[in-house]
């Protein structure tokens, strides 16, 4: 399956696949300052994308590695995924 995407941000960068059998692709921040997110707290982080998601189908950003939980940002009790989109989000995709 393809699934098409628009750059709206000119520092946005391509989602794409680190190893060919990756089961996703990454997708990475746009930010045009850096942030500070403490431990417990949360933020709206925009990709600088925007995704064209088939009828029927969702998009689901998941934690890419245990680092993540190691650093403090994300605990095993809770649902181990960021986000879920269908296909009415038509706006820009941020985590």
């Amino acid at each position: 399956m393809i699934i098409s995407y628009a750059r709206i941000d000119d520092t946005s960068v391509s989602p794409e696949r680190a190893n060919t059998s990756d089961a996703g692709a990454d997708i990475f921040a746009c930010l045009t300052n850096d942030i500070q997110i403490e431990a417990g707290d949360g933020a709206v982080i925009p990709t600088g994308i925007k995704i064209e998601i088939p009828h029927g189908y969702m998009i689901q950003v998941m934690n890419r590695s245990s680092i993540a939980s190691k650093l403090g940002f994300f605990k095993f009790d809770w649902v181990n995924f960021l986000c879920i989109s269908s296909k009415d989000n038509t706006g820009g995709f941020a985590i």
